[in-house]
């Protein structure tokens, strides 16, 4: 699909309490909301969200010549499968992911993991692992109002001595991976389960899941008790 060939993707993972229902939304077609989707690697779908309601609060702009009708399209990419209680969705802006929350995820239990992002950070710098650290967003431990955050980015950051003499006064809440031998960046996450990767297509996708299987093997998600939605 030519409309989300490449996209820097920012998004959330979360655990709903019925799959099933929520991919019945999506799929069913409604006056005011339609999916254009096309699955990709086994799980992931990636389309737009085709809408009459202006998401961002943008003007609107014709797609098609001679249609009155307002018609807003907006990129996404969805983690989905119907059996399985995990959901991830991802889209341009932050504020089309809380869009998407909204809409379809209001009407039951919800819930976002805890990422023990320091713990990660702390393990990569020992190496022995198929990832580098390419950034590290972090609160800064001991300097007051002085000093209480830092962002560092780079190939490789455990190469870096500066980074390694910090590490121990740091608490990391977000991280980038980079690829082993390529040297690519896969995948950034947080604390609470914010992700973002730039798509370039499937294999894209597939390197995330490898990425995703890692984090999970390794006990660094966890998920709690689901929290009651706003409509119940």
């Amino acid at each position: 699909m030519e409309f989300l060939d490449r996209f820097n993707g920012i998004g959330q993972l979360y655990a709903v309490s019925d799959p099933a229902k929520l991919a019945s939304a999506i799929e069913a077609p409604g006056d005011d909301n339609t999916w254009d989707l096309e699955p990709t690697v086994p799980g992931w779908y990636s389309g737009q969200w085709e809408t009459k309601r202006a998401l961002l609060g943008e003007e609107y702009q014709p797609q098609i010549i001679n249609s009155s009708t307002p018609i807003f399209q907006y990129r996404y990419l969805l983690w989905l499968n119907k059996n399985v209680d995990r959901f991830i969705v991802l889209s341009t802006q932050s504020d089309l992911v809380n869009q998407f929350a909204v809409h379809y995820l209001s009407n039951q239990k919800t819930s976002k993991p805890t990422v023990n992002v320091e713990k990660l950070v702390k393990d990569l710098a020992r190496g022995e692992s198929p990832y580098r650290i390419g950034a590290v967003w972090a609160n800064v431990d001991g300097y007051g109002e002085s000093l209480q955050s830092i962002s560092i980015f780079g190939k490789d950051l455990v190469d870096a001595e500066l980074f390694r003499s910090i590490l121990p006064r740091i608490s990391p809440y977000r991280v980038v991976l980079r690829d082993l031998r390529s040297g690519k960046e896969v995948i950034s996450i947080g604390i609470s389960g914010e992700i973002g990767f730039y798509y370039g297509g499937p294999r894209t996708l597939k390197n995330v899941d490898s990425a995703l299987k890692f984090l999970r093997d390794g006990s660094y998600i966890h998920w709690t008790d689901r929290t009651p939605s706003p409509a119940e």
